[in-house]
């Protein structure tokens, strides 16, 4: 009995020390980064608006889910199945393409402006209609229905832009062709 205890005990210490001591690059993005208690909403959010990230970080999101990859461990949060989430990022002179969007190294023109937004859908029922600041990556994001086609609609400083937009499963969640212009596009 007396080994028996020794060897559970000895067991016990090994598994705690490699516990203890597990390198972090085995350990879940979200929790070597302080995010494994935010919902999806909120873990976009914090991410969106993140600009000082190593280059270790990496976050995109697709109609189906949130994935993050950090030191080589990934994770995927699925995403609430009547909700998809669209990132946009509307410009004067310079974008990029992108359809897939990654809310950490994508980067947009006009950084922490104000934009009345407004967001349609076919039917013509008002789903956004609101003024939003751009974060810092010079995005906007914003949270509607799935499975839906509508309109968006960008103003600033008395330029607009409009477009078609689409939120079903495999549809894109950057949208970087809203220039503004004097006319609806």
């Amino acid at each position: 009995m007396k080994y028996i205890i020794s060897g559970v005990t000895l067991i016990l210490l090994v598994v705690g020390a490699f516990l203890l001591f597990k390198s972090p690059s085995s350990i879940d993005p979200l929790v070597a980064y302080g995010m494994d208690q935010l919902s999806v909403t909120e873990l976009v959010a914090q991410l969106e608006n993140r600009t000082d990230e190593p280059k270790t970080l990496k976050a995109n999101i697709d109609s189906s889910g949130l994935n993050i990859t950090a030191n080589g461990q990934s994770v995927k949060v699925d995403l609430p199945s009547d909700m998809f989430y669209l990132s946009f990022a509307p410009y004067i002179d310079t974008t990029h393409p992108c359809g897939i969007h990654n809310l950490i190294s994508c980067r947009g023109e006009l950084k922490q402006e104000e934009f009345h937004v407004l967001i349609s859908d076919d039917l013509g029922n008002i789903i956004i209609d609101e003024y939003m600041e751009s974060f810092a990556n010079g995005f906007l994001g914003v949270w509607i229905p799935s499975n839906m086609n509508g309109t968006i609609s960008i103003t600033y400083q008395g330029l607009i832009a409009t477009t078609l937009i689409s939120s079903f499963s495999g549809d894109n969640t950057c949208l970087t062709t809203l220039e503004l212009t004097n006319e609806i596009n």
